[in-house]
């Protein structure tokens, strides 16, 4: 995803939204033919007993818009957007960012979602919350990228490895 040098040349402006309403601002800005920008990152999260991957706003309440000539000639309506709170400003002008941070936001972007952020870490202290194994603690080593852990647990002074669905596992 390359931007020409003409395009690097091109400002976005900075917008801070409502708790949450990134994707609702986005969508707004879209209807009305803006370019927006959002970067999001992926890790797993903990729900329910259940582990997910979540994605979630790298600056949560920032988005951005492109500096194009809709934007431009359209600058109150960016202001009164369902899900945008305001326009950043340095005095009177909008705060601008040069189009190649936002090119590098994106280049990292797509690196990060080919490395996920995990729940667990190798070395985090957990407990077993369920099963046969319930109330033994142990050091996390390894998943298998879907549902399950290797954990390691002390059993009659030597170090076993259990594999458990990481559903029964929670962090000390």
């Amino acid at each position: 995803m390359e931007l020409s040098r003409a395009e690097q040349l091109i400002n976005w402006w900075v917008l801070q939204t409502k708790p949450r309403a990134e994707e609702q601002a986005l969508r707004n800005l879209a209807m009305q033919g803006m370019t927006t920008y959002c970067p999001m990152f992926t890790k797993e999260s903990m729900r329910r007993q259940k582990v997910k991957l979540t994605s979630a706003p790298l600056f949560p309440r920032y988005v951005f818009v492109r500096t194009d000539e809709v934007a431009v000639n359209h600058i109150s309506a960016i202001r009164s957007t369902p899900g945008v709170s305001q326009l950043l400003k340095i005095g009177a002008a909008p705060a601008v960012l040069n189009g190649s941070i936002i090119d590098h936001l994106k280049k990292n972007e797509e690196l990060q979602n080919s490395n996920v952020e995990r729940y667990f870490q190798h070395g985090d202290r957990i407990t077993v919350t369920e099963g046969i194994y319930k109330g033994l603690e142990g050091i996390y080593q390894i998943d298998d990228r879907l549902s399950r852990a290797v954990i390691f647990i002390t059993l009659m002074q030597q170090e076993t490895a259990l594999t458990l669905p990481k559903q029964q596992l929670h962090r000390c």
